[in-house]
């Protein structure tokens, strides 16, 4: 999620890379829509394909490590790209996430029910810079942008030297493999912060980077696409029913396969026109940062205003929950709108950067 370097301007936006992201976004929300719409509303949706919408971020993972490489390939061992890519990183995920964070605390604040994580200055600092908690953090999305942060300080490795940059991504990649067969023999998962530096969620940056480096080489074929994307999809959906019955960190991966096997098709697709991506979608990609932040606040205001006007008890539960997720997928896009696209706007005419998809 990041404006490219100069040295990757040239690279075209991909829609479906955009669409991708809209997808993630939308699906986190509603499986946190039917999480709060039963804390808040006591309603109970029971359905596996919402239940599974954390699935989202294992594919959005994905996207990050295919989208990072696809446009960061070419400052690959040049030195003197990194402060530009280090410098959009940051901006891109720092500050909308700092406004956000204030509103989350404000909203705390006026309820009277400070998170005991933001007891102490130190702990306000690691939520403020995204430092990594042991669980999950104060607010509760930002554990994410902390994996992010930390796969955009390594691939930096590799952009000041590709030999000593790929090592230590190797080694790293390997020791989170490692440890997936060792936790599931022992029934015992590393504790913090083994467990954050080396999660299986760490591996699916990996399987993007694999997806874009072979993404140029996969023959020009529209039933090989066709077919790549319906047996990624496939896999991906049949996770969704036995999750129940698989090991957390087998999950992880196999969703992972999942998504790389759907993106690289998408992508090759759209290279070959053999696709095309709504307005609508594109938009929802762009939008999707303000909406992956917001939402969860949007929903529980929505939940308050349903529960006071007691449309809980009208309609069905599962029309709840989706109307809390409509909320909050409203409200991020109205952030994006009025907040998110103007200031980075106001960057790139600073630093006279070109928007492309990330």
């Amino acid at each position: 999620m990041s404006i490219a370097s100069p040295a990757a301007q040239t690279i075209a936006r991909l829609d479906t890379l955009q669409a991708g992201r809209g997808i993630a976004a939308v699906y986190v929300v509603l499986f946190h829509a039917r999480l709060i719409t039963d804390e808040r509303l006591g309603v109970e949706v029971s359905n596996r394909f919402i239940e599974a919408g954390h699935a989202g971020v294992e594919f959005f993972f994905v996207l990050s490590g295919f989208i990072i490489f696809h446009i960061h390939r070419k400052d690959l061992g040049r030195p003197d790209q990194l402060w530009g890519y280090l410098r959009n990183r940051l901006v891109r995920i720092y500050p909308m996430f700092w406004i956000v964070f204030a509103m989350f605390v404000a909203g705390q604040a006026a309820s009277g029910q400070i998170d005991k994580l933001l007891s102490g200055a130190i702990n306000i600092a690691r939520a403020i810079l995204l430092v990594p908690f042991d669980g999950l953090p104060p607010m509760t999305v930002a554990w994410t942008l902390s994996h992010e942060l930390l796969f955009y300080c390594l691939f930096a490795l590799a952009i000041c030297s590709p030999r000593i940059g790929w090592m230590v991504l190797a080694a790293w990649w390997t020791v989170c493999t490692a440890l997936i067969p060792l936790s599931m023999a022992m029934g015992v998962s590393p504790i913090f912060p083994q467990s954050f530096f080396f999660s299986p969620y760490n591996l699916l940056f990996l399987v993007g980077i694999c997806a874009a480096s072979y993404s140029s080489h996969l023959p020009a074929s529209a039933l090989l696409c066709g077919g790549l994307f319906g047996g990624g999809l496939l896999l991906f959906s049949v996770i969704i029913l036995l999750e129940p019955q698989l090991h957390d960190t087998v999950t992880v991966v196999l969703y992972g396969l999942g998504a790389g096997a759907m993106i690289l098709a998408a992508v090759r697709a759209e290279e070959l026109r053999l696709v095309r991506v709504t307005r609508l979608m594109t938009f929802l990609g762009d939008a999707s940062y303000s909406i992956y932040l917001l939402h969860s606040i949007a929903i529980i205001l929505a939940t308050m205003i349903v529960g006071h006007l007691g449309l809980a008890a009208v309609l069905p539960p599962l029309g709840t929950a989706l109307l809390m997720a409509f909320a909050g997928v409203v409200a991020g896009s109205l952030f994006h709108v009025t907040v998110e696209r103007e200031m980075m706007k106001a960057f790139r005419r600073k630093h006279r950067l070109n928007a492309v998809s990330t």
